[in-house]
């Protein structure tokens, strides 16, 4: 039997827009598992649910939790990447709750990011904040989107580099990241399956079965 390479592709949602638009995307994941679900009123209840979804989703995969590794969204590669996780999941991030989980089950957490271009952004936006009256300028968006496409780089480069024949990666990354494009096509993409198909599109992922 051929060993395969899987990542799971797992959108980060934040913003109120996102989660409105997945709203009925979650309440069907909820009513499939459990036929007291209500709708979902607040915000809080609404991101809760969805990471319980998306944690669900993770152990159906009957994955080896040993063969499971873990790609974060703005985690640099160095020598503190769980500190870092540990840290922010006790401040209560649920995406870093669900690393935190995943991790003492036996998930591999990987350093993700380049440090220097996380620090290159983030001086950007340092400076952006403490001068909030400056016109943005065109060679500015150039600028953020230059840097959003070698941050994307070198994520993908992270993953093609040390996600091994026989494992399953789960990327958890933002809306405006476009990682599966970059991807070896020895890796068979997929992703979080609650999410409509016109998201998924947006997110420019390749929906693979499982």
């Amino acid at each position: 039997m051929t060993l395969e390479r899987k990542l799971i592709y797992v959108p980060i949602y934040s913003g109120n827009e996102d989660l409105a638009s997945f709203k009925e995307a979650i309440e069907n994941a909820m009513s499939a598992s459990s036929p007291q679900t209500g709708l979902l009123e607040s915000k809080g209840q609404l991101i809760d649910t969805l990471w319980s979804c998306i944690e669900r989703y993770i152990d159906s995969l009957n994955q080896p939790m040993e063969s499971l590794r873990l790609y974060q969204d703005g985690l640099p590669v160095c020598d503190r990447e769980f500190e870092i996780v540990r840290d922010t999941a006790e401040s209560g991030s649920y995406n870093y709750r669900l690393l935190m989980r995943l991790i003492n089950k036996g998930a591999r957490l990987m350093g993700t990011e380049s440090a220097e271009l996380l620090g290159r952004e983030y001086r950007y936006f340092k400076e952006r904040m403490e001068k909030p009256n400056l016109a943005h300028s065109e060679h500015e968006k150039t600028f953020q989107d230059a840097l959003l496409e070698e941050r994307d780089r070198f994520i993908a480069a992270r993953i093609n580099q040390t996600l091994a024949f026989g494992e399953t990666g789960v990327l958890f990354i933002g809306a405006l990241h476009s990682i599966a494009p970059l991807l070896n096509d020895t890796i068979q993409v997929c992703y979080f399956p609650s999410m409509p198909a016109k998201k998924a599109n947006e997110y420019n992922m390749l929906h693979v079965e499982n």
